[in-house]
């Protein structure tokens, strides 16, 4: 069977740079707004920019809530940017605390004591583990784009790939635990290393 990444676009934007940053490397791509289009994919890619709230809702009235939380249940791959990965957390208090996916245990709260949004280039910092290494190999530079003003805390460390310091504070950057890798970070935005990063993220996962 051919590979096959599936895009959900549910109406939370930047679906279409993700695409074009895949679609770099010759990967064979589609959108997937409902499940009946879900049939013969080998990966999921949660993209977003938003609100939690506003995403879950979103994603539970196109139908697509269910189908990815069977999907990720199942241990099929995915991989989560931006609003995409904070939807991996047990919970997100904004707009209201909404329930998440769970595979990243942890909770999704407004970054404080730091200027918000959290916007621009900024060095991201690989923990020493086996998952960084495979992903950041390829890295030259080290510098990612963000924008965000939630942010993940996760109940066990071992869930981080990075880190990113912002107004002197850590907070997380990548998580990643068995069949799911999230980037709070753009990679689709943040030029060669970020194409380099996300490449090896579906490399990983379709292992």
């Amino acid at each position: 069977m051919a590979f096959r990444l599936g895009i959900v676009s549910n109406g939370l934007g930047n679906v279409g740079s993700v695409m074009s940053a895949l679609r770099f490397y010759g990967y064979d791509v589609d959108l997937v707004s409902s499940p009946s289009q879900g049939g013969g994919l080998s990966m999921l890619i949660l993209a977003g920019v938003g609100t939690y709230g506003a995403a879950v809702s979103s994603l539970k009235n196109c139908g697509m809530w269910d189908f990815i939380r069977q999907w990720g249940e199942s241990g099929r791959p995915i991989i989560g940017i931006c609003l995409g990965m904070q939807l991996f957390a047990s919970h997100g208090e904004e707009g209201g605390v909404n329930q998440g996916f769970g595979w990243i245990p942890g909770r999704v709260v407004r970054m404080e004591g730091v200027k918000v949004p959290h916007i621009g280039w900024d060095r991201v910092k690989p923990r020493e583990n086996d998952l960084s290494s495979k992903l950041f190999s390829a890295v030259r530079y080290g510098y990612f784009y963000f924008m965000h003003t939630y942010h993940m805390e996760v109940d066990c460390l071992d869930d981080v790939i990075a880190g990113v310091e912002h107004g002197g504070k850590d907070f997380v950057a990548a998580v990643g635990k068995g069949n799911v890798i999230g980037f709070q970070f753009h990679p689709e935005k943040s030029q060669g290393d970020g194409l380099r990063v996300l490449r090896s993220a579906v490399e990983v996962l379709s292992r």
